[in-house]
């Protein structure tokens, strides 16, 4: 159900067919008088980011010069990272769209090592990811690997995928039989498992494009969208050959692969028809599918027990909250996995009274269903995109991007409050300095202390716990993931009000499977369930903690700062002065 301002969106877009989005649209003049949210979109592509902020009644500014200095902004929306001497000054009323050291999940290579670490310590909690190998760093690994397969004729051998470490929208990705003679560097790509029966839509292979939004990762706090897409691919699926592996359209479920073929289907605005369909749609299709055209798993299955019709056991999940419950599994997993090098990099970047949400971020998930009914997890962006060239990819992205706004909630006054709080703070510290002095001052602080402690006399800790119920009151297409609700400790604080001139969405559309999701687990399951998030956590520290010294991070900030300066350097006396 489209709301009045996504409807604004949506009309606003319907003069211009074309909303791929890169002509850059005139910037809103930022005037002083205008107390008004100030998004920083220099270093960002995308026209619908312009079309929110203005639905969402925000100035926009497109200064793309050197960021340094600049803190007339509330939020930077960015396509890339920024340096992180610049992120280390902003300030505590300033959001950036990217943590620091995300890129051990997103990028291919660091997901690979990533996920292949984990696996070892605890292999019975990532099966999710198929088999990887990064042959800048597993190239002897993978030939080991290879070398254990039977020796059979060339058609009987599996088939793998290349993915180039820095690729994206498809360009560069091989099929091949025998990888480390199928491209000129080898070294430059990630080798992955092929999953080659995955389920299929009409005769066609797809993926799901899930959004997830990461609210902090000091506290991490992690929510999934309940739409998205379902890519499919334009020609039907058959099994890799050496006749078809070089057919990307049978093979690949990439948009910017697909369009080009002239079997590709525009998708329809309600999401149900072309090479483009929405979760609604698949939720449906996914619960009416017959019994017999699921196979059967060894694993711990999420789905084949569910009979075709849901009517049948009314009081039972659906298939898919079953499937999206696996998915959410997977999302969480991923990201935790990745959370003590982030948390890491963060707190070397900012000061300790920093609450965690400087830091905020929007990752596309790329889940592939196999004919099991099981997901698995393909890769993640850490620019997913906002290219919208259909009416269901704006509603989709367009109420994504406006909820996101809603959830991290800027204000105009977030300035002057957070200059108010570092001066609250500095008063309150100074006074508890005082009072241990004081045998009379704790009498009168019993006396007169408020019920709710103001926002100055909380703890970090308690400061998230207070981020997180006004997220959870903001949420209307979003779902938490984590944490749990059984891992959240009892807080009797207020929910914190929202500015005034807010714009949270009111009423949750009428395709929320919240509840359903839900249900999946019971009691017993979900503290289960938050017992392996703990543990993943501990591990994933574990055996990150000697490479995520921050003084790493404060080193490659120094080195970013002197960079202007190195550049001018000529001659080695000058460069020892400068190192000095």
């Amino acid at each position: 159900v489209c709301s009045s301002d996504l409807a604004l969106i949506i009309s606003s877009s319907a003069s211009n067919p074309s909303n791929s989005a890169i002509a850059t649209p005139t910037s809103r003049v930022v005037s002083p008088r205008e107390r008004r949210v100030v998004l920083h979109l220099g270093k960002c592509k995308y026209r619908l980011l312009r079309r929110v902020a203005k639905v969402c009644r925000m100035n926009f500014i497109e200064d793309d010069t050197d960021l340094q200095g600049q803190s007339d902004f509330n939020i930077l929306w960015g396509d890339t990272m920024i340096p992180l001497a610049r992120l280390k000054e902003f300030q505590p009323w300033q959001h950036f769209n990217h943590f620091p050291s995300m890129f051990n999940i997103t990028r291919k290579h660091n997901l690979s090592i990533t996920m292949g670490k984990m696996q070892k310590g605890l292999a019975h909690h990532f099966t999710f990811a198929p088999r990887s190998w990064s042959l800048k760093t597993d190239a002897e690994s993978f030939r080991q690997y290879y070398s254990t397969l039977p020796d059979v004729d060339e058609e009987a051998k599996p088939v793998f995928i290349m993915k180039p470490n820095a690729g994206c929208q498809g360009k560069g990705i091989v099929l091949s039989k025998n990888p480390m003679s199928s491209v000129e560097t080898p070294e430059d790509y990630v080798v992955q498992e092929y999953i080659d029966r995955p389920l299929l839509i009409e005769g066609r292979k797809f993926d799901l494009r899930v959004y997830c939004l990461v609210t902090s990762l000091k506290y991490p706090s992690i929510f999934v969208y309940n739409d998205g897409l379902v890519r499919l691919c334009a020609e039907a699926y058959e099994k890799p050959t050496q006749a078809n592996m070089g057919n990307a359209c049978k093979h690949l479920t990439n948009y910017a692969v697909n369009k080009k073929s002239e079997a590709y289907q525009k998708a329809s605005s309600e999401g149900d028809f072309g090479s483009k369909r929405n979760f609604p749609w698949l939720n449906k299709w996914v619960d009416e599918l017959p019994e017999s055209s699921i196979g059967h798993d060894n694993r711990q299955s999420m789905a084949t027990s569910i009979p075709s019709s849901p009517k049948e056991n009314a009081g039972e999940p659906t298939r898919s909250a079953k499937l999206w419950s696996a998915i959410d599994d997977i999302i969480v997993k991923t990201v935790l996995s990745a959370q003590p090098k982030v948390r890491h990099a963060y707190n070397a970047l900012f000061p300790q009274s920093n609450d965690g949400r400087t830091c905020f971020e929007v990752l596309g998930f790329d889940i592939l269903i196999d004919h099991k009914l099981q997901p698995w997890l393909m890769e993640v962006n850490h620019t997913p995109s906002f290219v919208t060239g259909s009416q269901m990819d704006l509603h989709i992205k367009g109420s994504l991007i406006k909820e996101v706004m809603a959830v991290i909630n800027p204000s105009s006054e977030d300035r002057s409050n957070a200059m108010q709080l570092m001066r609250h703070q500095y008063l309150a510290e100074n006074s508890r300095s005082a009072d241990a002095a004081d045998p009379t001052a704790e009498e009168w602080v019993d006396t007169e202390r408020p019920a709710t402690k103001p926002s100055y006399m909380l703890s970090n800790k308690e400061r998230a716990k207070r981020h997180e119920m006004f997220e959870d009151s903001a949420i209307a297409n979003f779902r938490r993931v984590f944490p749990l609700s059984d891992m959240k400790e009892n807080d009797e604080a207020e929910v914190p009000k929202a500015p005034k001139g807010n714009y949270i969405p009111t009423a949750r559309p009428s395709c929320d499977i919240n509840d359903q999701i839900e249900s999946v687990l019971n009691p017993k399951d979900r503290e289960m369930r938050s017992e392996i998030y703990t543990e993943i956590l501990e591990y994933a520290s574990k055996y990150n903690a000697a490479k995520s010294d921050p003084s790493r991070v404060k080193c490659q900030v120094t080195l970013e700062s002197l960079e202007p300066t190195l550049n001018q350097v000529s001659t080695i006396s000058e460069l020892v002065s400068v190192v000095r």
